[in-house]
């Protein structure tokens, strides 16, 4: 006779029984954690939902300012449907035990989907070729400025007592005529308000003046030394991290008579090479101290092939000044200096042909005429 196969009772798992117990005496619902992107929020967000261990539940309810959207692990909302403003975000979750325990948990964000309204003073834009503007824009809430023309880099506005500031510098050589322009405001959500603009650079009558280098000093002309140099130096003038440092005016950094101005067209040695005279140079004996023309803080002290022993001060809202052909340097990077401290000694360092100071101011990189500062009170 055959064998009847019986079927055999197994005992229960521990994760049965355990699954069973809980379902029968949990009182604890989930955890459930709500994460809410950062900072001001625009357009379509998503709020993720994590729910924390739980063998068994699902979600109920997701409301936001009361309300319902679809609940799940991502929430997505539209905030262009809301004020701007802040909101609340509530989030019901149910656990499968015998008493469905319930855990409601909220988070707040902020929405905001309006650019900012951006005023700018002065209205009409006219400045001669080397001059400072200075430009002040106020704005509906907290956002950055920064004015954009084609073949530079933004120009950065900074707050400063409530108010943007940007000085705008037109180099000598930029063309006379009108030029287009940008000013765009940002808040922090990333609303953008752009207003296009027109600069009307009018001319400046700029002199040239014939110089006779020795080999060795038109070497770092004809070499592109002088270029590079300056391209070098770029960062250190472009970048200014500071609010306004100064107080009151700018003063002149030594006491002598004025060899060579501002914006001339040089020639050197019968026309092997040109360039454009960027500062205002000061005739002094060696050895005649230099002081700093305002408050700011040392950005560059080193020797340079073209420039000599060089000191560059950062004045905050993209103002510097820099002093050039010193025989000797009495400051290192990162030292704040006030007005009349002693920076040097003035020398004939570098492509010099004989002792003075060469003296620059720059806005944003821009070399303007240094004798329209010196005195006058900006901001």
């Amino acid at each position: 006779m055959g064998v009847v196969g019986a079927a055999v009772a197994l005992p229960p798992s521990r994760e049965v029984l355990g699954l069973a117990g809980w379902w029968l005496t949990n009182d604890q619902p989930p955890e459930v954690t709500l994460h809410v992107p950062p900072g001001v929020s625009r357009g379509q967000i998503v709020v993720g939902v994590t729910v924390g261990p739980s063998p068994s539940w699902r979600f109920l309810d997701a409301l936001v300012d009361g309300r319902p959207l679809p609940p799940g692990p991502e929430i997505p909302i539209d905030t262009r449907q809301l004020k701007d403003g802040e909101h609340v975000l509530r989030v019901a979750v149910r656990d499968g035990s015998l008493r469905r325990n319930v855990r409601w948990v909220e988070a707040t964000f902020r929405s905001d989907n309006t650019p900012p309204q951006v005023f700018l003073e002065p209205r009409t834009l006219v400045v001669e070729q080397g001059k400072t503007l200075l430009l002040q824009a106020r704005t509906s809430e907290p956002a950055q400025v920064a004015l954009q023309r084609a073949g530079t880099s933004p120009l950065s506005f900074s707050e400063d007592r409530g108010v943007y500031v940007a000085f705008l510098g037109v180099d000598p050589s930029l063309p006379a005529g009108r030029h287009p322009a940008r000013l765009v405001a940002t808040d922090e959500a990333g609303n953008q308000t752009v207003h296009d603009l027109t600069i009307e650079v009018t001319r400046t009558r700029f002199p040239s003046e014939q110089i006779v280098l020795p080999a060795h000093l038109l070497q770092l002309l004809t070499s592109g030394e002088y270029d590079r140099e300056l391209n070098a130096l770029t960062e250190y003038y472009s970048n200014s991290g500071n609010g306004k440092l100064w107080e009151g005016t700018f003063e002149q950094p030594v006491r002598g008579v004025i060899s060579s101005g501002y914006g001339i067209e040089r020639t050197y040695n019968s026309g092997v090479a040109r360039n454009r005279h960027l500062g205002t140079d000061f005739d002094v004996p060696v050895g005649t101290p230099v002081s700093a023309t305002a408050r700011g803080k040392v950005v560059l002290a080193q020797p340079l092939a073209v420039r000599g022993n060089a000191v560059i001060i950062d004045h905050g809202v993209g103002v510097h000044s820099a002093y050039y052909h010193l025989a000797r340097l009495d400051v290192r990077p990162g030292e704040l200096v006030n007005r009349g401290q002693l920076i040097g000694l003035s020398g004939a360092t570098g492509m010099a042909t004989g002792p003075h100071l060469h003296f620059e101011i720059r806005l944003a990189g821009i070399a303007v005429d240094p004798l329209e500062w010196l005195g006058a009170r900006f901001l």
